[in-house]
Formats: structure tokens, sequence, C-alpha cells
């Protein structure tokens, strides 16, 4: 069947501005669901690295009790091994959490860090704030003694 064109003159101009309109909305979606996914993949990343930790704590304090078997022992080096790799990949990309580029290998390195300003000031507040909230609420807990500089 053909098209007439002078029919409806005007009839184009609004589909082409709908199918523009479309396209930047779906660029939006798309835009917006690839940072829930990286706000996603970093939350995944954060809570399996804190779930190791928790799980090597327990190991070092069964070692400490002197109670850690060897065969124990060595099922624990593979979790040790993989917490360590990511609390350095959790440590590189949290850049935008702290407004701070890392410049340690490990997260509890650059809390300490956070920890032991003195007198912090404007984003050095910030941090050293946040700092003390994931030391006394999700790793001092788990380590006899606390786990993060003593001195915050």
């Amino acid at each position: 069947m053909p098209v007439n064109f002078f029919a409806a003159p005007m009839r184009a101009v609004p589909v082409v501005m709908i199918g523009s309109a479309s396209r930047t909305r779906d660029a939006e979606m798309e835009f917006d669901m690839l940072i829930l996914k990286i706000a996603g993949l970093y939350l995944a990343l954060m809570y399996a690295t804190w779930l190791l930790f928790v799980a090597i704590m327990g190991f070092r304090a069964a070692k400490l009790a002197g109670k850690l078997s060897k065969p124990v022992f060595v099922l624990a080096l593979p979790a040790l091994a993989v917490g360590v790799l990511l609390d350095f990949l959790l440590q590189m990309v949290s850049t935008p959490i702290w407004l701070d580029p890392p410049r340690e290998l490990l997260l509890t390195l650059r809390l300490d860090r956070y920890l032991t300003l003195t007198n912090p000031t404007g984003l050095n507040a910030y941090r050293q704030r946040m700092a003390k909230w994931v030391c006394s609420n999700m790793l001092d807990v788990f380590e006899s003694g606390g786990h993060c500089h003593k001195d915050g």
C-alpha cells in the first residue's frame, strides 16, 4: 500500500521527535541501570570482604586459643588469601566513598590513617567519622582487643 506523504505532512515530525525522545530515555535508563549494577557490585564486594574478615577472625581466635587443628588451618588458608585479595580490591575501588585516592594496599591501613588524624576538618573530619563507624561497628567487634588502630 503506497504512503501518501502529502495527506498528513505534520505526522512525520512527531514520530521523529518521539523516536529521538525514546532513544534519549533509553540511554538514560541504560545509564541508570549501569550505575545500579556498579553500586550492586560494590555492595556485594564489600559484603563478601566483610564475611571473609569475620570468618578469618574466627580462625585467628581459634589459633590463638590453641584450638585450630592443622587440617582446619590448611582449609582456612584459601579463605585468608581470597580475603586479602578482596580487601585489596575493595580498597582500590573505594575512592568514591572516601573521596580520597588509595595510598595503602588494604582498607584497614586506610582506616588507621584516618583514625590517627589530629583535629580533622572538612573532608578529613568526614573520613574520620566514617572510619570510626566502620571500625567500631563492623571490624573491632570481631577481633579481641579491636581490629583498627587503637589511638582512633
